[in-house]
């Protein structure tokens, strides 16, 4: 039991240094520009979610 809540202590500890990098490079910006553009159905928009989704998960 000890073990989980020190790898999410440690996870909260970078997540931070996360954000921070996020937003030096405009991260944020470029998904969100990536998400809004040529949205013509649901379909797509679940497409881009996920892509977006697995982009995100590269920081962590």
């Amino acid at each position: 039991m000890l073990t989980s809540n020190m790898t999410m202590l440690g996870f909260l500890l970078v997540l931070p240094w996360i954000n921070s990098v996020v937003y030096v490079g405009k991260y944020d910006k470029q998904i969100n520009q990536l998400m809004v553009k040529k949205v013509e159905n649901l379909g797509s928009l679940y497409v881009k979610g996920t892509f977006t989704s697995y982009i995100l998960m590269m920081f962590l």
